[in-house]
């Protein structure tokens, strides 16, 4: 069958302009079929002459003429004022749960700590190996400092976890103080006594300077400890890796720059009545100027002061050098002086 070839052209417009179909409908092939025929029957014509055939684009259903490149369908664009809004509605939530999630595990934390506070206290109790009464002389209070520096070599520290009793100790110790020892020590931040001897608040009175090596104003210190706070025992804590120990040591004969003659002035004659051996390395030849040190600083004492001189004649005190051993914690004491 031959067609008007105008006839033709409408008829293959018509068939491309057909909207696509889904692949889950039934193909509606009779008319298209139809179509094909007529136009295969029908005789050749230039199609361009007449029209431009149009495609489909599938994403969209606009139609695109032929060679022209596909449009990409427009994404949405989000508002970015209701992006900001929604992020920060949601941040304090966050921050909320975070900060409500830490407050729960520092309760957990406080609530196991003061457990374990007060487990350690019974336990050192049964134990005996905190005490539990005065101090009333020298022999026990150097009983208690014994046992305080083993508890922080080994068992554990107690007397200075009791975070139970803070509250209380500190409203009784507002109304005065008693402490059982004076602690001569160095400044050092790693030779802090109360934790070498396990004591807490109220329980030793503390001079502290480079070197532990007291002046006039540390011995007047000292006295003040004894004769008005009922102390029972005096302490020179030296200890390892001193700086002021290494620094006098390393100048020699040398004149130390600034105030640090001083340490030069108060350690005067260390140097001399402690020859390094040969065989001795520097380390160990420090270390015993440190144990030197703490029993010459504590004779010089001694002798400076007529009031501790006093007390130790009338057995009323003990004067002990000592040496704390930074790495392992560890205090060796020595013969009292004057004793």
């Amino acid at each position: 069958m031959n067609l008007n070839p105008l006839l033709a052209i409408l008829l293959l417009a018509a068939w491309h302009q057909e909207p696509a179909q889904n692949k889950d409908q039934p193909k509606q092939a009779p008319a298209k079929e139809a179509a094909l025929d007529s136009i295969k029957n029908a005789t050749p014509v230039n199609a361009e002459k007449f029209a431009t055939p149009t495609t489909v684009t599938p994403q969209s259903g606009t139609q695109q003429a032929a060679g022209a490149k596909p449009q990409a369908s427009p994404k949405p664009q989000a508002n970015p004022k209701s992006q900001a809004s929604s992020k920060q509605a949601a941040k304090p939530a966050v921050q909320q749960q975070v900060v409500v999630n830490l407050s729960e595990a520092e309760k957990k934390a406080t609530a196991l700590y003061q457990a374990n506070a007060k487990f350690q206290e019974e336990l050192a109790k049964r134990r005996q190996i905190i005490s539990v009464y005065g101090i009333e002389n020298p022999e026990a209070a150097l009983a208690e400092l014994q046992a305080g520096n083993e508890r922080f070599v080994g068992t554990g520290r107690v007397r200075t976890l009791l975070a139970s009793q803070d509250a209380s100790l500190r409203e009784s110790l507002s109304k005065g103080q008693a402490p059982f020892a004076v602690l001569v020590t160095c400044s050092d931040s790693r030779a802090t006594d109360s934790f070498v001897f396990d004591q807490e608040l109220g329980r030793l009175f503390s001079i502290r300077s480079a070197g532990n090596s007291p002046d006039i104003l540390g011995i007047a210190s000292v006295e003040y400890g004894v004769e008005h706070l009922g102390s029972k025992i005096v302490i020179i804590l030296g200890h390892t890796s001193c700086g002021a120990i290494s620094a006098v040591a390393d100048a020699k004969d040398e004149h130390m720059h600034g105030n640090f003659h001083i340490f030069q002035e108060v350690m005067d004659g260390l140097l001399s009545s402690t020859i390094r051996d040969p065989n001795e390395s520097e380390q160990d030849y420090k270390i015993r100027l440190a144990k030197v040190n703490a029993i010459r600083q504590a004779k010089s004492v001694y002798d400076k002061s007529p009031v501790l001189r006093e007390s130790i004649e009338q057995g009323k005190i003990w004067l002990v050098p000592a040496i704390h051993d930074i790495a392992s914690g560890k205090v060796t004491f020595f013969e009292p002086v004057g004793k």
